[in-house]
């Protein structure tokens, strides 16, 4: 009798242990992802005025950076709205040449490095996905290559201008985003998204070229 007694305590012990750790498990799936900060990839949502012309922005804390969560709209005497079209620059901000580029931030914020980027990407993937899904936008790409959002930094399909074709080219298509990092006197490095693929590459282009502007703060 005592032998059956024990047998019966040993299985009560591994049935309770066994469903103490399904629990925990259940748990730690659930609530990972939603603490601020947590190495799942979640993101804090803000906003910032630009005091040079009252210009509204949101913002994002992604990893340990703070980033614009739209491109900037900073009118400057060489940037340039898609197809010429003020209501091209409320959506997807101003195109800028790289020069211009450089001194579209706002004080207190710059334009990123290649370095940023990379941490950037790098910060989107431990939301579970390649950082181009994460990080582009919802809506707007063509052949339903539109991203998540989930970290909410919503890169748009703005296209960019070709100065040698005097040309807008690939909205819906891309979103070329500049970095501060030159390669050369005449190029430098800038973010790509493409409704084609799931990652964002790094890649170089001729300054004269104009592209999206996103901030990072100091």
């Amino acid at each position: 009798m005592k032998k059956i007694f024990a047998r019966m305590g040993v299985a009560v012990m591994i049935s309770a242990m066994a469903f103490a750790l399904s629990a925990c498990g259940s748990d730690s799936g659930s609530s990972a992802g939603d603490e601020p900060g947590a190495s799942s990839g979640s993101s804090e949502s803000g906003s910032m005025t630009d005091s040079r012309d009252g210009q509204k922005y949101k913002t994002v804390k992604i990893g340990k950076m703070v980033w614009m969560a739209e491109n900037m709209n900073y009118k400057t005497a060489a940037s340039k709205c898609y197809d010429d079209k003020s209501e091209n620059c409320e959506k997807y901000g101003r195109l800028y040449n790289w020069d211009d580029a450089m001194a579209a931030c706002p004080n207190g914020w710059h334009l990123p490095s290649q370095q940023e980027f990379e941490d950037l990407f790098e910060a989107a993937e431990k939301a579970g996905d390649d950082a181009g899904i994460v990080l582009k936008s919802t809506s707007g790409w063509i052949d339903e290559g539109e991203g998540t959002d989930v970290l909410k930094f919503g890169a748009e399909p703005s296209g960019w201008y070709d100065p040698e074709e005097e040309a807008f080219l690939e909205e819906g298509v891309v979103a070329r985003l500049w970095s501060s990092e030159e390669e050369n006197a005449t190029d430098s490095y800038y973010a790509h998204f493409d409704y084609a693929y799931d990652n964002v590459e790094m890649y170089m282009h001729e300054k004269n070229s104009m592209f999206t502007v996103r901030c990072v703060k100091n």
